[in-house]
């Protein structure tokens, strides 16, 4: 039985816009990864990465957003990876995670070069979306670090079963599958200290309009049915 381990390397959101068709959604560019040593001494090398890259599609793009208010003045942040060994329903050990969801990947990873402290450098990057309406504060405060110049850290998460140790550094190889994308915190510490945001559009605020359906003569009607199917069920309860 193959054993799945898992890398944590930090990535770098490259771009966010509003989308233009959709104001509840963000549109976002992600760094995933480069093919240098990283923090924890690995190296994905560019084959590798593309294999990666077909997993991206589809997977989450998570944080634990951290709201602390303090005299009036917002000192907000967000968590590390938050995992924690838990057990699933069948009795399986995994490792949960205490996050939640505020985005997904659209695209698989491809390649493109970026400029990184003044130099031009071949990256994994991924196109995404956040859902703004959703989740706006831990995405504005996204924008507002931005501003503060304050570097944004990123991880990703993949499954990786294959490896081998050379001069040191550790190779990961075939097959790699993308599990998630993380927001960290400013005082997580980073496998690629260059990970930044390196630019957004400004964000537009909409107003938001919820259809009413009923009607106050529809809400005692539903009121009523409800109750009498209340009783129905009780009768029927066992």
């Amino acid at each position: 039985m193959r054993k799945e381990l898992k890398n944590e390397l930090n990535v770098m959101l490259d771009s966010i816009s509003v989308n233009q068709d959709d104001p509840t959604l963000l549109n976002c560019k992600f760094t995933i990864l480069d093919f240098e040593v990283s923090g924890n001494n690995v190296i994905v090398g560019k084959e590798e990465g593309l294999e990666l890259g077909k997993t991206i599609k589809g997977k989450p793009i998570r944080t634990l957003y951290k709201e602390q208010s303090s005299l009036g003045t917002k000192d907000d942040d967000f968590g590390d990876h938050e995992a924690e060994l838990s057990v699933d329903r069948n009795g399986r050990e995994y490792m949960k995670r205490n996050t939640i969801p505020i985005g997904v990947f659209t695209s698989e990873g491809y390649i493109e070069e970026v400029e990184i402290n003044g130099e031009l450098k071949e990256v994994l990057v991924a196109d995404a979306h956040l859902w703004y309406s959703q989740f706006k504060e831990p995405i504005q405060l996204l924008v507002d670090w931005f501003e503060q110049g304050i570097d944004i850290q990123m991880s990703c998460e993949y499954l990786y079963s294959n490896y081998e140790f050379k001069d040191g550094v550790e190779y990961h190889k075939s097959p790699l599958v993308f599990e998630a994308h993380t927001i960290l915190g400013k005082d997580v510490a980073p496998s690629y200290k260059s990970a930044k945001l390196l630019q957004f559009n400004q964000l537009e605020e909409f107003s938001l309009a919820v259809a009413q359906a009923l009607n106050n003569k529809e809400v005692n009607d539903l009121e009523e049915n409800l109750q009498t199917n209340e009783e129905v069920n009780n009768e029927n309860t066992v």
